[in-house]
């Protein structure tokens, strides 16, 4: 892989992260402002902590309607890599499914929401 393909960013990853970014902001804006949410999402402690629930599959996109999962290899890739994932090569197949956010929703476990509204929490209670 030569170096210009592989800093070159990958369309998809980039507007499923923004997706999800988007989505755990409006789910998480419930406890906290806007403000406190984009400071939290900087930091490395809470950056690991969403990663690894990606990972591990407790927090996921789903069809709104069919509530099939979407979207799960490039959410493993973002959980692996994290924003490093934009840059990955792409393995898209045009059978693939859109990136479209009105179909989309994320569900996330409640240990999950709870792991990571304490991260978030710790963040800002030592700013």
């Amino acid at each position: 892989m030569s170096a210009s393909s592989y800093l070159q960013k990958n369309e998809r990853i980039y507007a499923i992260l923004q997706l999800v970014q988007n989505q755990l902001v409006e789910f998480l804006r419930q406890s906290y402002t806007l403000h406190e949410l984009t400071g939290a999402f900087q930091q490395l402690e809470v950056k690991n902590v969403v990663q690894k629930h990606f990972r591990d599959e407790n927090i996921i996109m789903v069809h709104r309607h069919t509530q099939e999962p979407l979207f799960r290899r490039e959410l493993q890739l973002i959980g692996q890599l994290g924003d490093g994932a934009v840059f990955t090569e792409s393995q898209a197949n045009l059978e693939e499914e859109k990136v479209n956010p009105d179909i989309t929703k994320i569900l996330i476990d409640n240990i999950a929401a709870e792991e990571v509204k304490k991260a978030i929490a710790n963040y800002n209670k030592n700013r």
